[in-house]
């Protein structure tokens, strides 16, 4: 009888082998694993050093700003001074609101919110696109569409746009409390094709209205009253020279053959160049997102606002900054002279709040009344709200006896600011415009 014999060693070689190969495929899944980890603990490295780093940075513009005005806490232009220093102009957004400082890091997307204090009390991460920003069309963001509108495009669209609402927030001291407040409510109001102007949607109480060498219009009721009397004499002393006292950043929205030579050292333009000297009205101004900020529009200011959003077919009374072959100005189609003593043009639409933001204010504009040699130089223009029985119009008021006239800033922004609106929106945000 034969025995047929079972190779067994075959079997165990097999086996070994399958070891062998089992024991090579983990040892290379594990060095896998173990390169993914290093390279996702060098990325979160590099993520973590850049947010510390981020931080680092914040921190220190917090405290070059405190120490720079040697105060407890932080002031908005110094502290935009140490933020540029920090990140570069252009690299951040910072926003004074509901008492405390919104910084955001453009790269990052980060936003920082900071007390006056100077204490970091959160840091959230935007959830959107570094490419958002520097794209003018539509952009969908987290499912909303986002539009963004240029200058140039408010130009070409002046009914579209005119009278839109800004989230345009400025904080503004208080002269009596010397605390400082948010001014909010700003309108878009005339856009050439370079720069959008925004302006107050109300009239600024009188507590807000700046001082300059501790001279300022007076009140006619309290401070919470926004119709005001300028306190002729002591602004005349502070602006002796007159039309040379008006800051040439915005000089170009002022007629400038007033009194043939735009010249005159008479207290109409004394007041005027209190309204347009941009140094006193930088508070109204957000200093990395405006040009300059004034007291008042100026005639010019309306002109070019009303007659770009009514055109010539709708607008039977454009209005005229100057006559011809006269100083002063004028409502056409009459090309009357308007600045003497009850001479008073209507044809203005006084519905449109834009223009007439309160039926019982007048609002005071920042331009001279009419010559010197006729009234003496002692009249500023005037936007009337009308009534009932008349349209709103312009003429002028003497800056002694009027007693219901108001204030409301215009603010040039920057060239590279563009505004955004999204789905479900109502007012505008400003972001910069990097193209």
């Amino acid at each position: 009888m034969k025995y047929t014999r079972k190779n067994k060693g075959i079997t165990l070689i097999a086996l070994i082998i399958t070891i062998i190969i089992i024991l090579v495929l983990a040892i290379v899944s594990i060095n896998i694993i173990i390169n993914v980890n290093v390279v996702e603990k060098a990325k979160y490295g590099v993520d973590k050093y850049s947010e510390q780093e981020e931080y680092e940075k914040v921190q220190r513009a917090i405290v070059g700003a405190k120490f720079e005005i040697l105060g407890t806490e932080l002031n908005q232009d110094a502290f935009n001074k140490n933020l540029k220093t920090e990140f570069g102009e252009n690299n951040y957004n910072l926003e004074f609101e509901n008492e405390k400082f919104e910084l955001r890091i453009n790269k990052s997307g980060r936003i920082y919110s900071i007390k006056k204090t100077g204490e970091i009390i959160s840091i959230n991460q935007e959830n959107i696109s570094s490419n958002n920003e520097n794209n003018n069309n539509s952009n969908n963001v987290e499912g909303n569409t986002t539009v963004y509108v240029t200058a140039s495009d408010i130009n070409s669209n002046p009914s579209g746009y005119y009278g839109k609402n800004v989230n345009y927030i400025p904080s503004v001291k208080n002269q009596t409390t010397t605390n400082y407040e948010n001014v909010s409510g700003w309108k878009i109001f005339y856009a050439d094709s370079n720069n959008i102007y925004l302006i107050s949607e109300n009239f600024i109480k009188a507590d807000l209205i700046p001082a300059v060498n501790g001279h300022r219009p007076m009140y006619v009721s309290d401070g919470n009253s926004p119709k005001i009397k300028f306190n002729n004499d002591n602004l005349r002393n502070v602006y002796s020279g007159g039309s040379s006292n008006v800051n040439s950043a915005a000089i170009g929205w002022l007629d400038q053959f007033y009194n043939g030579g735009f010249s005159s050292t008479e207290a109409n333009m004394a007041v005027t160049a209190y309204l347009m000297d941009v140094n006193v009205w930088n508070e109204f101004s957000i200093s990395n997102k405006t040009d300059y900020a004034i007291g008042s529009p100026t005639l010019q200011m309306i002109a070019a606002s009303y007659n770009a959003l009514y055109g010539t077919s709708n607008n039977p009374y454009p209005i005229a900054t100057r006559v011809p072959n006269k100083i002063g100005y004028a409502v056409n189609p009459e090309n009357e002279e308007v600045g003497s003593d009850n001479n008073y043009k209507s044809g203005l639409d006084r519905t449109n709040t834009l223009y007439n933001a309160d039926s019982s204010t007048v609002l005071w504009l920042a331009s001279p009344a009419c010559g010197v040699y006729d009234w003496g130089g002692y009249k500023l223009m005037n936007l009337f709200p009308g009534d009932t029985n008349s349209g709103a119009g312009v003429g002028c008021d003497d800056l002694y006896n009027a007693d219901n006239n108001g204030l409301r800033p215009v603010v040039k922004l920057n060239s590279n600011v563009k505004l955004s609106l999204t789905d479900g929106q109502t007012v505008y945000d400003m972001v910069q415009n990097n193209n």
